[in-house]
């Protein structure tokens, strides 16, 4: 994610990460905000209008697109919802198999809606390096999702 920040892959994925992170940090400074206020209050004045003490309360909502959020320019908040769901099953897998989340994936094989393929595909090179995923096979078909784990050496 930092280096997609500063720009590495691209003025558009470098936008995406940014208004992630953006999303990230006025969440984790609202939930702070009661047991933090002075710090919360400053670091929220650096790039927010207003106090922190008078803004809503976070919800999962406010990651939806009826909660406001958009994303980059451009950006399609069902990818979220559709990569997700893959990064989850990829991290039980090594949460069950007692490996590092950084512990390298030779292959991960989703089937899915073509809808939720073409979602998944947009935002492939970002799985990939999220979940570090070698392969990543894509296809349409009775919903499923398959991990392999790379041997241990």
């Amino acid at each position: 994610m930092k280096a997609r920040a500063y720009g590495s892959g691209g003025p558009e994925r470098a936008a995406s990460a940014q208004a992630a992170l953006a999303a990230a940090l006025s969440t984790i400074l609202r939930l702070f905000a009661p047991f933090l206020p002075f710090v919360t209050e400053e670091v929220w004045s650096w790039w927010q209008e207003g106090s922190i003490h008078r803004s809503a309360w976070p919800s999962s909502s406010d990651l939806t697109p009826a909660g406001g959020w958009t994303g980059a320019a451009g950006s399609d908040p069902e990818i979220l919802d559709a990569v997700s769901t893959v990064l989850a099953r990829v991290r039980k897998a090594k949460t069950e198999s007692s490996v590092s989340m950084r512990a390298p994936v030779e292959r991960v094989r989703v089937v899915d809606t073509p809808e939720r393929v073409a979602l998944i595909r947009a935002a492939a090179d970002d799985l990939r390096e999220a979940g570090s995923i070698s392969s990543l096979d894509l296809d349409t078909g009775e919903e499923r999702i398959e991990v392999a784990l790379a041997e241990a050496p």
